[in-house]
């Protein structure tokens, strides 16, 4: 499964949806797909995400322990790296009183 980030102040953002969902959570939201963030939440929930990824959470691949020791082998990218272009979107969204949808 993909999970298809879009605002409409920037570009569509697709993530697997082991990660998109774990971002979702991050952010204070279900982790249901499809869904939406529409106005002061999108403010909310980009304070949340960057409180999660200064934690331990920010440091692992998907937000799942187990499956983390097994994908550091390969050197993955920490799900703190794959929020970034999330975050950006969060902050376009907030600038431009604009919802965010995925699905």
């Amino acid at each position: 499964m993909l999970v298809t980030f879009k605002c409409r102040h920037f570009h569509d953002i697709v993530m697997f949806g082991d990660v998109g969902v774990a971002l979702l959570k991050a952010m204070g939201e279900s982790g249901r797909v499809p869904g939406a963030i529409t106005g002061e939440r999108v403010a909310v929930a980009l304070e949340n995400l960057r409180t999660a990824m200064t934690g331990p959470v920010g440091e692992s691949e998907t937000g799942n322990e187990k499956d983390d020791k097994e994908e550091k082998r390969g050197g993955g990218i920490s799900l703190r790296q794959r929020s970034l272009p999330l975050q950006e979107m969060l902050e376009a969204a907030v600038a431009n009183e604009s919802e965010i949808t995925w699905g």
